[in-house]
């Protein structure tokens, strides 16, 4: 079905900026609208107006505080924030104005305000109705003196994340309710609220989450009241089928009046509540976990032995990928995805993926003849010249092999640094089971340069290596 969006105008709201900080905040500003602009026509039917209002004006005799003078006016209005901007007497009154509106129609907020960080600014420093509202980050967070809307960097998918709750909020009611009916079959996730250091992995779930047509609550920014915020936490857990927390190397602040820290109130919350008896919770603590206090590491310690006890609870410390794959077989209810993945893959007795880059392939015969005599199948790296989609194939053997051998004679920093990180990545495309082996086969010549490897065993090409291996796979 075609949905047929209504033209709209989008106000990106900011003060007349200091002179120091002029050129580089207009600069911001003006690449943002732009950018979002383009975005926005991607995902709607019909164009949208996007209006700079500097100094609040939508022009320069018209306010942007005479759109609240119309009580049938909802304009939707993006907020720039910088420490600069939420000290500025101009942007107190046009949070005044949005407050006023809300409390007669709590939804305006929700729906039609969104904030958006030039520069970091923790919630604490943020005035009251902010604090209400999600932050898009849209800021480098390692230089925040370079413009960051470039692909492939997070504030960039944060502005895709923007524009995508934008055009959503835009959707005419009618259109609204077939896409709610048409996803109604789907569940809601509850995604708990996370430190600064897990902000990009929580981003990236929760993408994941949504694109698969799943609801993820709480859908605003937990409030720092324990009573509201429990609130809120359990009518979202009684909607959901699955908690998600994700705990990493911040404790992360307190909560107002309360001696602990959000994320240990909502893990909490889930855990004391009656009506999540039946589910189903995961705690994901990164791979390169290093608390930043022994008090941390302490509350660590504490929920690895409270999940332990319950039945629906577990604690992972694995990569990201191992998380993705436990969501998608909870959520489907199935463990074909492997099966499916790797149904093309057809081997007898222990299978073993060899991996080399294509020019080796002459070297790597003797090794193969090898292997295939007794209960042992290679599978090598050169038969990605012949099928049909060589990216699949090679990570359907990572899924199915029982063993990986890669052989590297070469000095060639990038490629082996790309296959020990689809190694490491097979989780993520389905792998269940652990390797039997991971062995890189080098030369003499080149393996001093590979001492910082780990969690691959490394074997020199001299004496009877050939043999060593096949006893180690067997």
């Amino acid at each position: 079905m075609t949905i047929q969006f209504m033209k709209n105008t989008i106000y990106i709201c900011f003060p007349s900026f200091e002179k120091d900080s002029k050129d580089f905040s207009n600069q911001w500003i003006r690449k943002f609208s732009e950018f979002l602009k383009i975005l926005l026509n991607r995902l709607m039917d019909a164009p949208s107006d996007v209006v700079l209002c500097e100094d609040f004006k939508i022009n320069k005799k018209q306010s942007i505080n005479s759109l609240f003078d119309d009580k049938d006016k909802n304009p939707l209005l993006v907020l720039p924030v910088s420490p600069e901007i939420i000290t500025n007497k101009g942007f107190s009154e046009i949070l005044n104005r949005i407050n006023e509106k809300s409390k007669k129609n709590p939804e305006y907020l929700i729906s039609r305000i969104y904030k958006v960080l030039m520069y970091p600014v923790s919630q604490n420093d943020q005035p009251d109705l902010l604090k209400k509202l999600r932050d898009y980050h849209l800021y480098d967070d390692t230089d925040t003196n370079n413009l960051p809307f470039a692909a492939h960097q997070p504030a960039w998918q944060r502005l895709i994340d923007l524009a995508y709750d934008i055009s959503d909020s835009l959707l005419p009611k009618d259109a609204e309710a077939a896409i709610s009916e048409s996803t109604a079959k789907k569940s809601a996730v509850f995604l708990a609220e996370t430190t600064q250091d897990q902000e990009n992995i929580r981003d990236n779930i929760k993408r994941e989450l949504i694109q698969s047509g799943y609801k993820v609550l709480p859908i605003n920014p937990l409030p720092s009241s324990p009573d509201l915020a429990k609130d809120i936490i359990i009518k979202s857990i009684e909607q959901s089928e699955l908690a998600i927390h994700i705990v990493g190397n911040e404790y992360g602040e307190l909560m107002t009046g309360s001696d602990v820290s959000l994320i240990e109130f909502q893990l909490d919350t889930v855990l004391k509540n009656e009506t999540a008896s039946g589910l189903a919770e995961i705690i994901w603590l990164p791979p390169d976990l290093r608390p930043e206090s022994d008090f941390h590491n302490q509350y660590i310690d504490r929920l690895r032995k409270t999940a332990l006890s319950g039945e629906f609870s577990e604690v992972i410390q694995a990569p990201v990928e191992v998380l993705k794959t436990m969501l998608r077989k909870k959520l489907s209810g199935t463990s074909q995805h492997t099966k499916i993945e790797s149904e093309s893959v057809i081997t007898k007795g222990k299978f073993i993926y060899l991996i080399h880059e294509l020019n080796y392939i002459q070297d790597v015969k003797k090794i193969t003849s090898d292997f295939q005599e007794g209960d042992m199948q290679i599978v090598d790296s050169d038969r990605l010249r012949s099928v049909e989609n060589p990216v699949k194939w090679h990570r359907e053997n990572l899924v199915a092999c029982d063993g990986v051998l890669i052989y590297y004679p070469g000095d060639n920093a990038p490629w082996i640094n790309s296959k020990l990180v689809d190694i490491v990545k097979a989780p993520g495309y389905g792998r269940t089971k652990p390797f039997k082996e991971k062995i890189l086969l080098v030369s003499d010549k080149f393996k001093d340069s590979l001492n910082n490897i780990v969690n691959v065993d490394i074997v020199e090409m001299k004496n009877d290596f050939q043999q060593n291996i096949i006893n180690t796979f067997r």
